[in-house]
């Protein structure tokens, strides 16, 4: 794990840029591959990264004793990594706290993509995962792009920008918070992504429709391994599950490419435990020099802490906390409009019905509709055209090659 890009500078020299006002990084004899800063007046260091990294690795050098009277804090430890944490320092002493379920495909033990999707989907669910992407596929102009050792600057504004845009379109519309989207945070992301995309620390793996990112995933790489971190994807296509397409795609990268995992990282979601074939857990590990009575007292607090959060999060309070933080900051829900859909079997006249367009901001509300019906008729998006009836505004027709329906709205 030395490897580890949340422990090289392409990593932390941006995160100490971001998030340490102070702009000191300290590091330590008896202990290698990872950093730390210290923000209080107690003798308390947390790695550089905090809970920002996808995973800390670390050993312990058993030179110098550089650990008297403090207290380190390691966030984020995948078990997976199986570190050998052996040391011979008699006062040094370590709390592992178990935190967060993490999952991961093994993908060096699967020939192909067809393979693995196999092992992990019965008959009628690998049914509909080759069908999202097909139909996805016949519906639109798709193309798949992994931005891996080089990327232009034009390129991956324009990439990210849409994830931004993505993410706030999806988060709106369940009305839950989330954290990536904190300006502190995406700025970070912003900064750091694309030095480590040009030395191979990251990726972005992206769908276009046409020349437009529809979905894509951020992904981090160290040795055999890629961690996926931030997924984004259009809910106007909701129906395709362009989820599954982003994942299927990756691991078929992946594996074509003998990486032996791909890790889902951290948060137990539906389509992780899925597409996964192996659970993991992360931890916080707690240092301290238990011949210090001040680094013990410090010790257990923290410890005790870290268990109460996991009890917390059992009970369901951090998504509580995730819409509550939605409310707050009073940020923009999503505009929805109920509607119904009817057949309709008369001829489109140009005495009472105009084309117009979702491109059309104001009309936007009818793409996800659109798409549905791109879907559910096996149409494609270049044969589509859209009527507004002149003497009801709130009534479209979406018209196909083979297919046609009436969309009322109320």
């Amino acid at each position: 794990m030395n490897n580890n890009p949340f422990c090289l500078p392409v990593f932390t020299d941006k995160w100490i840029k971001h998030f340490n006002t102070s702009g000191q990084e300290k590091r330590f004899d008896f202990i290698e591959n990872v950093s730390f800063v210290k923000k209080s007046f107690l003798p308390v260091y947390i790695n550089v990264g905090k809970n920002l990294t996808k995973g800390i690795s670390y050993k312990f050098s058993n030179t110098g004793k550089d650990f008297k009277k403090k207290v380190f804090l390691l966030y984020d430890v995948p078990d997976y990594f199986e570190l050998d944490t052996t040391h011979n320092f008699s006062s040094l002493k370590t709390i592992d706290i178990q935190q967060y379920p993490g999952y991961l495909v093994g993908t060096s033990q699967y020939p192909d993509i067809t393979a693995f999707k196999k092992s992990r989907f019965g008959k009628s669910s690998l049914a509909k995962v080759n069908k999202y992407k097909r139909k996805l596929e016949s519906s639109f102009d798709i193309t798949y792009t992994l931005y891996y050792g080089d990327i232009s600057r034009e390129t991956y504004d324009l990439v990210f920008d849409k994830f931004k845009e993505l993410l706030e379109k999806r988060f709106s519309e369940i009305h839950v918070h989330n954290n990536n989207l904190d300006p502190d945070e995406w700025e970070f992301y912003y900064d750091v992504i694309y030095d480590m995309i040009l030395q191979k620390k990251a990726s972005i793996y992206v769908i276009y429709d046409g020349d437009k990112p529809i979905a894509g995933s951020i992904n981090y790489h160290f040795d055999k391994v890629a961690i996926g971190a931030i997924m984004a994807y259009d809910i106007d296509y909701s129906k395709f599950y362009l989820g599954f397409t982003i994942i299927h795609k990756l691991l078929e990268w992946a594996i074509d490419n003998g990486l032996e995992i791909f890790d889902f990282s951290k948060g137990k979601f539906g389509y992780k435990t899925q597409w996964s074939d192996q659970e993991y857990y992360f931890s916080y590990h707690i240092l301290y020099d238990s011949s210090s009575l001040l680094a013990n007292l410090l010790s257990s607090i923290m410890s005790l802490y870290f268990r109460l959060k996991v009890n917390l999060r059992e009970r369901n309070i951090g998504m509580l906390k995730n819409k509550l933080l939605f409310f707050f900051k009073k940020k923009k829900k999503r505009a929805t409009k109920d509607y119904k859909i009817s057949e309709f079997d008369d001829t489109i006249d140009s005495q009472k019905f105009s084309k117009v367009s979702f491109d059309v901001k104001t009309l936007e509300y009818l793409k996800r509709i659109t798409y549905d019906f791109l879907y559910s008729r096996s149409e494609h998006i270049r044969d589509i055209e859209i009527f507004q009836d002149l003497n009801d505004k709130k009534t479209f027709v979406i018209l196909g090659k083979s297919a046609k329906q009436k969309v009322t709205f109320e």
